[in-house]
């Protein structure tokens, strides 16, 4: 599993966070990361994802 968290967040970027894990949620494709789960109640505010074994796309592209 794989973490992104928001620390030290205004509202409105709290929001934009949450929307990208709900824009997340919705992809299933063997070659995009799956949403496992989103973490609210207590801050940080998290994204958890699967573990991406090949490193990320990021990371990928700048080689």
């Amino acid at each position: 599993k794989v973490m992104k968290c928001l620390a030290g967040y205004t509202d409105e970027q709290r929001r934009e966070f949450l929307s990208e894990a709900s824009i997340m949620g919705q992809f299933e494709h063997p070659n995009v990361i799956r949403l496992e789960g989103v973490v609210t109640k207590s801050r940080p505010v998290m994204i958890v994802t699967e573990f991406m074994e090949n490193g990320s796309l990021d990371s990928f592209l700048r080689v």
